[in-house]
């Protein structure tokens, strides 16, 4: 049958989900795959890219001396 049908994906997502740390589907059951975390729903709410680029700073106490790759908007937030 798993020939036939061949749904790799959807067959190997119920066990990553179990990997992962997330609880099991039903038996037999399959659903959606874990997905990354997301700042979206900040911006939906009204907050400006900007704002999240200071607080970003200022919460993981990224400085001048941090590598160039972590510096997000370090030009609004320039004040070490």
């Amino acid at each position: 049958m798993f020939e036939y049908i061949d749904a790799r994906i959807a067959n190997v997502i119920p066990g990553a989900v179990v990997l992962a740390g997330w609880p099991a589907f039903a038996w037999g059951q399959r659903g959606p795959g874990p997905r990354p975390a997301s700042l979206d729903a900040i911006i939906e709410m009204g907050v400006t890219q900007e704002t999240l680029d200071i607080i970003i700073n200022y919460c993981f106490s990224l400085a001048r001396v941090s590598p160039p790759q972590y510096m997000v908007g370090w030009c609004i937030m320039n004040t070490t």
